[in-house]
């Protein structure tokens, strides 16, 4: 299988709650604050975290909390390296 990623629509979300984010250990794809990075998300008492390694952003849907969200997509494929994905390909929308 081709590994893609499947663009989370941000605008979706509430406060700090989305419909379609998952928290089973599905990788995303994340970029925060100008930063790209991979992560997972899990449930806590006030809403959803992303944890990357060396960051743990709350999720805040756009014009909430001041949120840094800027773009999210699901990886489809866990077996894709991160580092072949071209970012330049991602801002041409």
């Amino acid at each position: 299988m081709k590994p893609y990623l499947k663009e989370i629509d941000l605008s979706k979300g509430y406060k700090s709650e989305h419909p379609d984010i998952k928290i089973d250990g599905t990788q995303y794809f994340i970029k925060y604050n100008g930063r790209y990075m991979v992560g997972t998300f899990s449930r806590v008492w006030f809403g959803l975290t992303c944890s990357s390694g060396w960051l743990s952003p709350q999720f805040d849907a756009p014009d909430y909390n001041h949120s840094q969200w800027e773009a999210l997509w699901e990886i489809i494929d866990d077996d894709i390296d991160m580092r072949k994905i071209k970012l330049e390909n991602l801002n041409e929308k």
